[in-house]
Formats: C-alpha cells, sequence, structure tokens
C-alpha cells in the first residue's frame, strides 16, 4: 500500500457515504466510504457492497457500480467501501423515473434461492438486519421484528408494557397479515428490496439525469417491505403500483399502510 503524499480532503462524519471529488487521477475511480472500526465495521462494508453488488448486477443503470471493499493494511481494523464516482445532485429523482426504476429492480431481482434472507448480514447504520433464509415471509418478517425488539431492549432495557405490545404483534398481528399471503393457493416471490429506502439514499445523476440510489441493506423480502414506508415512497406509490400492475405482479395487500408500519416504527424507536 503506497503513503499518502498529499492529504486531498478530510472526511467528516456526516460526509460518510456521500460522494466525493478527488484528486483527478482517480476521477472516475471511487467514492471512498470509510466506515466504522473493528468488526462491526467490516461485517457494515461486507453488507453494503454485497447489497451494491445485487441490486447492480439487476439494474445498473440505477446504482453507482461497487468497486470493492478492503481494510487498510496498515491498519487491518480500519475499513472501508469503494463505489464508482458518481455526481449527484441535492434534488428528489424525478417521480415516474424512479418509481419505474424501482419496480424494475423488484420485478427482476428474484431471491436465488427462493427463500426470504439475504446472504449476508446487512446494515441499517450501526444495527445488524436479520438476513437468516426463511421459506415463508411470515416467518422472515417475525424473526426481523424480534431482532429488532431484542437490539431495543439491549439499549434501552427491558419495558414490561412493551412486551405486551410486542407478543400482541408477533402471535396475532403478523400471522393475521401476513399469513393469507402464501395460504389458500396463494404465493409470493421474495424479491431483492433495497432494505433501507428512504430520502437520503436517493438522488439523481447530473451526467445522465437519472435516479440513483446506493446505501443499499438488501433482502430478498416482500416486494413492498419497506418501500411503502414514509413520505417518501407515499409520493411515489401510484407511479409504482401502475407499473407493476402492466407487468403481472401481484397486488400489495394493504398490510403495509402507514397505521401499520407507523405502529412498528414506534416499536423500533422507542426510548
Amino acid at each position: 500500500m503506497a503513503l499518502v503524499d498529499q492529504v486531498l480532503h478530510v472526511m467528516t462524519p456526516a460526509e460518510w457515504g456521500k460522494p466525493i471529488e478527488v484528486h483527478e487521477k482517480w476521477i472516475g475511480f471511487v467514492d471512498e466510504n470509510m466506515k466504522v472500526e473493528g468488526d462491526n465495521g467490516r461485517n457494515m462494508t461486507e453488507g453494503e457492497y454485497a447489497s451494491m453488488r445485487a441490486m447492480y448486477q439487476v439494474l445498473p443503470n440505477f446504482v453507482p457500480e461497487p468497486v470493492g471493499r478492503a481494510s487498510y493494511a496498515c491498519n487491518l481494523n480500519i475499513h472501508f467501501l469503494i463505489l464508482k464516482l458518481v455526481k449527484m445532485s441535492n434534488d428528489s429523482p424525478e417521480t415516474q423515473t424512479f418509481v419505474k426504476l424501482l419496480a424494475q429492480i423488484h420485478h427482476q431481482g428474484v431471491s436465488p434461492n427462493g427463500k426470504y434472507g439475504f446472504h449476508v448480514p446487512t446494515y441499517k447504520g450501526t444495527i445488524p438486519q436479520y438476513t437468516k433464509w426463511h421459506d415463508t415471509w411470515e416467518e422472515a418478517f417475525h424473526h426481523s421484528m424480534k431482532w429488532f425488539v431484542y437490539a431495543e431492549e439491549k439499549v434501552a432495557g427491558p419495558d414490561e408494557e412493551m412486551r405486551k405490545l410486542c407478543n400482541g404483534i408477533f402471535e396475532k398481528v403478523i400471522p393475521r397479515l401476513l399469513r393469507p399471503l402464501e395460504t389458500g393457493g396463494r404465493k409470493i416471490r421474495p424479491r431483492l428490496i433495497h432494505g433501507d429506502l428512504w430520502s437520503g439514499n436517493t438522488s439523481t445523476d447530473v451526467d445522465k439525469n437519472m435516479p440513483v440510489i446506493y446505501d443499499g441493506a438488501c433482502l430478498g423480502a416482500q416486494r413492498m417491505a419497506k418501500e411503502t414506508m414514509g413520505a417518501l415512497l407515499a409520493k411515489f406509490s401510484s407511479g409504482y403500483e401502475g407499473w407493476a400492475k402492466e407487468h403481472g405482479e401481484e397486488p400489495v395487500q394493504r398490510v403495509y399502510s402507514p397505521t401499520s408500519y407507523d405502529l412498528l416504527d414506534k416499536i423500533d424507536a422507542k426510548p
């Protein structure tokens, strides 16, 4: 590993995960995203690299090309991810093109083994997602929610009222909402989803004038597991559903209504 002979730019924590301009001999080569130290940092970069690679293989014009991930030769506890540099604007992507590309990811990105999950852990910030393989979406979602409740208790401590609420969700709400999707002759297929899609992970490629998404935390999941959450996709949902219907996709059940996810988000965010 060559020694650095010039400091080109000092990254602040607020810039992690964002593209930066670098020396001209590096232009077109790197968007360097330095993560945290230790095993957690290594797993984070591995998960994001695998996520970006999975999406790039399905729709390369929608995500920055993943170049690789590695650890510093001089300090094996510091890890980084490299993506091809994309010049991004500060504007939200154009709605119709964005939803068309997002729907294409879900339409073409079928789980390789027909199961729900992902082959490596992926992260939301510094928190790992539950990515073990399951045969049904009910099982996968159930265990994923239990994992986030467990992570919440590790940070904030146990709360009896919260446990009662969660038990009701695990024992009654999830089975009643999700089991009908895969019983009575009905089937859904695990699809590749971004896993952490929100306005901060979307932009516009200035050179191509096309939407771009990044900072993936992918899963093989029911196709609207995350993408119906929040104001971002509330704005885009009609266009998304129109494209999906044209291409023979199964209709999205109203199990992912704002009310349902508001409740689940409050569990995850309770102090």
